[in-house]
């Protein structure tokens, strides 16, 4: 790399975490709980996540190549992706529509946005709280609506690698088998060398970088949870 474009690539990674990434967060946040509030719908709600992704990736020129994506189905399903960066978060929302996550429930405190993440359908996920995360799950059962997906990462936390996978915990799979949804695993590689997990500093190495994203056969949920972790885990990890 020229050691001229190395500083630029650092400028432009301290703009996007703390500035651009904020602003754009922000501004769009709001924009969606105003929408909510007016026309109490998740269109528009769905149209700010989606840009809210795509335009981060742009301005940090990382492309996201993906593969699989008719093995979604078209009703609702469950994507359970390996977890090692933030930028899973963003490839899967730019390129998956009316996706919903589960995010740690301190993010709700956040001013704004974490208004709009319980206007998104965002579940709050309680770490290390077993009851509590099923409860939650339990209760977003009562909410589900045809034909939203819901993204998940089965290890429970962001790993410090993209090819090895965490134990997986269980709050996932008691979701996707109360729900009656298949279950879509999902491989996410190149996101943790890109923004790794202790770095506040995304796409450093070089101007363009690319992550790979590949959604593996549908399994279906059946009544019990470790075939179905099972079946899941062997999945990705072949495919890794």
């Amino acid at each position: 790399m020229s050691f001229l474009i190395r500083p630029v690539l650092w400028i432009r990674a301290l703009m996007g975490v703390f500035l651009f990434l904020p602003l754009l967060t922000f501004f769009l946040s709001l924009g969606g709980i105003l929408h909510f509030a007016v026309f109490r719908n998740k269109k528009g709600i769905d149209w700010v996540a989606n840009n809210w992704a795509k335009t981060f990736l742009k301005f940090m020129n990382i492309h996201v190549r993906m593969s699989g994506e008719d093995r979604l189905p078209q009703q609702s399903c469950l994507v359970l992706f390996n977890h090692s960066s933030f930028l899973d978060i963003f490839a899967l929302e730019a390129l998956v529509p009316s996706i919903r996550f589960g995010a740690k429930i301190e993010l709700f405190d956040i001013p704004v946005f974490g208004s709009a993440m319980r206007a998104y359908g965002i579940l709050p996920i309680a770490r290390e709280q077993k009851a509590k995360v099923i409860e939650v799950y339990r209760k977003s059962l009562e909410h589900l609506v045809p034909g939203e997906k819901y993204a998940l990462a089965p290890e429970g936390k962001r790993n410090t690698r993209d090819d090895l996978l965490l134990p997986f915990k269980s709050g996932p799979f008691y979701f996707a088998i109360e729900a009656r949804i298949p279950v879509v695993p999902t491989v996410i590689l190149g996101a943790c060398q890109l923004w790794p997990k202790n770095s506040f500093f995304p796409a450093t190495q070089a101007w363009r970088s690319e992550i790979t994203m590949e959604f593996l056969d549908p399994i279906s949920p059946g009544s019990e949870k470790q075939p179905l972790m099972k079946k899941v885990r062997e999945a990705m990890e072949k495919a890794i």
